[in-house]
């Protein structure tokens, strides 16, 4: 979903991305990912974007978010009360700045509630493990882990010690 009203957007590593939607549209959606920026500070000032988070983050069954993406959703307030983590050695400025958030410190995943974030990098494919999990099945989710050969890097227990317990 692109934050501006362009048909393509053109990525930090100079990809070009066609834009299936943008905030502007009318969506319906089941979950909200929020990834990371380099240049955070336009996105935290886009009162539209703001407003999207806000209104979505009463109606999804899950919000997510990676590196640096949960600072967007803290500036909407809408970690308040919750657990987090942030890109590996931002947590401090995190909670620095958002004192409400319970923001852990050391962790490549958290998952509070319906909300998961995550740590940047490869990290990040264990919170998207960790929400295809919780949407789909576990065993699903390790049929991805599989296919993209995460587990020649880590074992699956990698990503299964960050879901709830039951």
């Amino acid at each position: 979903m692109g934050v501006d009203k362009k048909e393509i957007i053109t990525t930090e590593e100079g990809l070009r991305l066609t834009v299936d939607a943008t905030i502007y549209d009318d969506l319906n959606l089941d979950a909200l990912v929020v990834t990371s920026s380099y240049e955070m500070d336009r996105l935290f000032k886009n009162k539209d974007l703001t407003k999207l988070l806000k209104n979505h983050a009463n109606h999804v069954t899950w919000l997510a978010s990676n590196c640096s993406g949960a600072f967007l959703y803290a500036h909407a307030g809408i970690l308040d009360g919750y657990r987090a983590t942030t890109w590996a050695g931002g947590e401090n400025q995190l909670q620095r700045e958002f004192p409400n958030i319970n923001v852990v410190m050391d962790s490549n995943v958290v998952v509070d509630r319906n909300r998961i974030s995550s740590n940047g990098g490869l990290p990040s494919y264990q919170g998207a493990l960790v929400l295809l999990s919780l949407m789909s099945s576990p065993g699903k989710a390790k049929g991805v882990f599989e296919t993209i050969q995460l587990n020649r890097l880590i074992p699956w227990t990698e990503v299964t010690k960050y879901l709830p317990k039951e």
